[in-house]
């Protein structure tokens, strides 16, 4: 409303030009007094989080969503409101399956999650976790070649779903403002607990983004999911392609801005050569904790 009562005051020949500048100053200088951030005295923020620990202890529930796997659980603690966190591994290292073990997990907990695919629609997502929950071969379900016993295994593994509040979204392309909107809007209808997005790589760049170069373009990708991780109340976890024998942060390759902006980043790295019949054991290195210790955990992996 100030900017096109300004035009017209420019256009206006009658006017002095500081007599206008002085009215376009006073009327922006009301304006932004009525959006001005909210300082805080320490001593206020002090007994505010005395008292949201106290009113955690009491509860139940217990604040963050964990992963599920024990030994990482124990080396990382919960993944908290607002926290960006970072999932990286080469392709085929399980991180798809991972997310989707945490999503499940923190699901069978009450938590409301949000899954967002841009690799894969929700079926093939689903294929692939009714295979790690019932032990059938992947391979027999992309196939078909699956036998009777085993069809009931899985719808059995399908049953689980009921009730579980996990909700998925798998669009061919998607902005991150799309992104944004659609989490926004799951968030007001549903709650949000986690926000879970495979992968950075795919976010679909706008056309002014495609015209800029790409390690600024995925460093304002993450930047928006981290803005998008406190706005909603609820830890971000996105999945992360890397390169390299044995993953590094440097590894986060396209934008410095992904080790950056990250709260936490875990990468996968599975010693394929260690496998023994169906399992074998993979790493997941915490390369860094913004809120505690890194270091390295052991976990089983099945391939198939």
């Amino acid at each position: 409303s100030i900017g096109r009562e300004l035009m017209r005051k420019a256009d206006d020949d009658t006017l002095e030009p500081a007599n206008v500048v002085a009215w376009a100053e006073s009327r922006l200088q009301v304006n932004a007094m009525h959006s001005v951030p909210e300082v805080e005295l320490i001593e206020d923020v002090a007994k505010a989080t005395i008292d949201e620990l106290e009113e955690q202890r009491r509860r139940t529930d217990k604040p963050g969503v964990m992963s599920g796997l024990s030994s990482l659980d124990e080396r990382i603690g919960p993944m908290l409101a607002g926290e960006l966190i970072i999932l990286a591994a080469r392709p085929g290292c399980g991180k798809t399956t991972f997310a989707c073990q945490v999503a499940e997990h923190a699901a069978t907990r009450g938590r409301q999650v949000f899954f967002v695919s841009l690799e894969m629609k929700n079926k093939e997502t689903l294929k692939r976790r009714l295979a790690g929950m019932s032990g059938v071969d992947s391979r027999h379900i992309r196939s078909a070649t699956i036998t009777d016993e085993e069809m009931q295994t899985l719808r059995n593994c399908a049953a689980e779903y009921r009730g579980m509040t996990a909700r998925l979204w798998s669009p061919a392309r998607a902005t991150i403002g799309q992104v944004r909107a659609v989490s926004k809007h799951v968030k007001s209808l549903h709650g949000c607990d986690l926000l879970i997005v495979d992968y950075i790589g795919r976010i679909t760049s706008t056309k002014e983004e495609s015209k800029q170069d790409l390690r600024i373009v995925v460093g304002e990708h993450v930047k928006s999911l981290k803005t998008l991780a406190r706005e909603l109340d609820c830890p971000c976890q996105l999945n992360r392609q890397a390169d390299g024998s044995e993953p590094r942060l440097a590894n986060l390759r396209d934008s410095g801005d992904i080790e950056q902006e990250a709260d936490m980043v875990l990468m996968l790295n599975n010693e394929l050569s260690k496998i023994e019949g169906d399992c074998g054991e993979a790493a997941i290195l915490v390369p860094k904790h913004r809120f505690g210790a890194v270091g390295k955990v052991t976990v089983f992996w099945k391939p198939r």
